[in-house]
């Protein structure tokens, strides 16, 4: 059933731009499409274990796909085993101008060049805030309004922000000094540092 639906989602996805399609299928999750493709239970041979989290498998969905935390269960239940949502900024933001998002038929992958669009962090904290109770790994990348020069985590003002928590790479489309790659170390050594 769900090889069958993406059949016919894809053309269809491919026949508008880059970002509409995107907009789309973000739609298409909060309507609930996920639930129509059936989720065979992961091997327990994937399961991963780090910093006491245990993955039901190692494939995630990287920031830059659930800007605003609108569509996590969602996207779990399409079987990845963990999600990424944001990039969120505290304050709202539009972003980059101009197109933002590329694809790369060939490679089956995208370019995000979005920029932090983000509707800032008070809806994507009431979005985390209804899915509290229910299963799933889910991450937070949280990023520097564009106009804002302070440290990483003064500057979005999350309580409890710790470099060891969160991991960051470095941003296509996006300035510096916003775009800091973060330790992914334990202790945060070397966090931020500059790309």
């Amino acid at each position: 059933m769900g090889d069958l639906l993406f059949k016919l989602a894809r053309p269809a996805l491919f026949f508008l731009d880059p970002e509409r399609a995107h907009g789309v299928s973000i739609w298409a999750l909060k309507l609930g499409f996920a639930r129509t493709m059936p989720r065979r239970a992961d091997d327990p041979i994937l399961a991963t274990k780090v910093w006491n989290l245990t993955f039901p498998n190692p494939v995630g969905l990287a920031a830059g796909f659930d800007k605003h935390a609108e569509v996590c269960d969602a996207a779990l239940a399409l079987g990845f085993g963990f999600v990424e949502a944001g990039t969120v900024t505290p304050q709202p933001q539009p972003g980059n101008s101009g197109q933002r998002l590329y694809r790369l038929t060939e490679d089956e992958a995208v370019i995000n060049r979005f920029g932090f669009n983000s509707e800032g962090l008070a809806p994507f904290v009431a979005n985390l805030a209804r899915r509290r109770a229910r299963p799933g790994i889910v991450g937070a990348n949280v990023g520097k309004n564009r106009d804002t020069t302070d440290s990483p985590a003064r500057a979005t003002g999350v309580a409890g922000a710790r470099p060891d928590r969160g991991i960051a790479g470095p941003r296509p489309g996006v300035p510096a000094p916003r775009n800091r790659r973060l330790a992914s170390t334990p202790s945060g050594e070397g966090w931020p540092r500059s790309r």
